[in-house]
């Protein structure tokens, strides 16, 4: 007969790191399918009812997340916390700082997408205690995902949503497929892979970078200790990076520019970039740049409020979106102190979580902190970037699951559980 009181303590089911790193794939084709699903409905005449495609992603995304909170129970009141916190946060900091609220209308999408997927998705992962095949899991979705963006890109992807969101969500797919296929050399991962690294180059050249920076690091990670691997490839890198600004290969881009325009592919913006030798230009930026460092001068330790580095950047210049930089982001919004203070906690957190895990984590922190911090430090915004928030609780979270003081008790309950 099973003792009530320890069937009670179990809260955690056993599949759990597993459903959580599924839920991570649900998040990657929430975000991906949820937009090219409008395109696709647009592009054969249904444009009545591109809404309910896309609701079609929100209720998949709901019902994979209601599963996993009814089959542990503990990770509720953890979500309903964490909501509860951000909804907090973000109404106090518009009662306190009234000119920042024309930005909660402007980014509403955004903090949607944050409160209903990114959030939770944080929370669920950050109670993962083993990452063992990360990877394998998340495929199926990386290959759907992959498959819907490229059916919609001929449909009108970019003049629909633009190249930003195209790399954007392209690339945490394309690094799935890649690290798949590092590991089990399948040719269909291949395929794919070859034609999704090609699509990359319609996004933003942010995103070229990051699946240049996430694939180059996998790598080496796989192979870290085949010394003479590394060495080459680190040779490699620093000889790519001088021969993409060179003549003779901007020669090579331009005509792989005019070869992929001839066969219908128009809107190149990463090619354009490396064709005209400005991939790692920073002329717009450097007006950016230093209008926030201006902006943060004159406002010193003043902490001003979320989004009030909009408010401040915007009067250099009604073009610019934000600071394009998360640490310049942050000494607008909470001044030279507080500012630098975050800075320091999450950039300590990110250096600790190179030493925490297995290799299945180590990987998925790999993607995970070039997919958002990386990103951030050249482009977009903390406050709307979603991947930050899963990235969030990957680092900061505990992952404690359950834990027993007497591990035979705990070998006990995990065997009544499964028999059950």
């Amino acid at each position: 007969m099973t003792n009530t009181a320890e069937l009670k303590i179990r809260n955690y089911k056993t599949t759990y790191d597993s459903d959580a790193i599924a839920l991570l794939g649900c998040m990657f084709l929430f975000y991906s399918g949820s937009y090219s699903i409008k395109v696709i409905l647009s592009g054969i005449g249904l444009e009545a009812v591109t809404n309910f495609g896309s609701l079609f992603f929100y209720i998949l995304w709901f019902y994979n997340l209601v599963k996993i909170s009814i089959q542990n129970k503990f990770i509720i009141k953890k979500i309903v916390f964490f909501e509860l916190l951000y909804i907090g946060i973000l109404m106090i900091n518009k009662a306190t700082f009234p000119y920042t609220e024309q930005y909660y209308i402007e980014y509403h999408m955004f903090l949607r997408q944050i409160v209903l997927v990114f959030l939770p998705c944080g929370v669920v992962l950050s109670q993962v205690k083993t990452f063992e095949d990360t990877f394998g899991i998340l495929r199926k979705y990386a290959w759907i995902g992959s498959l819907l963006m490229l059916t919609a890109f001929p449909l009108g992807y970019m003049n629909y949503w633009g190249e930003q969101y195209w790399g954007v969500q392209l690339s945490p797919l394309t690094i799935i497929i890649f690290e798949n296929y590092i590991k089990n050399k399948r040719k269909s991962d291949f395929a794919l892979l070859a034609i999704s690294l090609v699509m990359i180059l319609a996004g933003g050249r942010q995103s070229f970078i990051v699946i240049s920076a996430s694939c180059l690091m996998l790598y080496l990670y796989d192979n870290r200790k085949k010394s003479t691997k590394i060495l080459l490839l680190i040779s490699l890198g620093v000889i790519v990076s001088i021969i993409l600004v060179s003549d003779f290969y901007i020669a090579i881009f331009k005509c792989m520019l005019e070869i992929l325009q001839s066969l219908g592919l128009e809107k190149m913006r990463a090619l354009e970039y490396l064709a005209n030798g400005n991939l790692f230009s920073t002329l717009t930026r450097n007006y950016i740049y230093e209008s926030a460092i201006v902006s943060i001068a004159a406002n010193g330790t003043k902490v001003s409020g979320l989004f009030a580095d909009r408010y401040y950047i915007r009067q250099f210049g009604r073009w610019i979106a934000y600071p394009h930089n998360l640490f310049l982001e942050l000494w607008m919004d909470f001044g030279t102190v507080w500012g630098t203070v975050l800075a320091v906690i999450l950039m300590a957190k990110a250096i600790e979580n190179l030493f925490i895990g297995g290799e299945g984590r180590k990987r998925l922190y790999i993607a995970l902190s070039i997919l958002s911090l990386f990103r951030l430090m050249v482009s977009n915004s903390f406050m709307i970037e979603g991947y930050f928030y899963v990235l969030l609780g990957f680092l900061f979270g505990k992952g404690t699951g359950l834990r027993f003081k007497n591990p035979n008790k705990q070998k006990h309950i995990v065997s009544v559980y499964n028999r059950r």
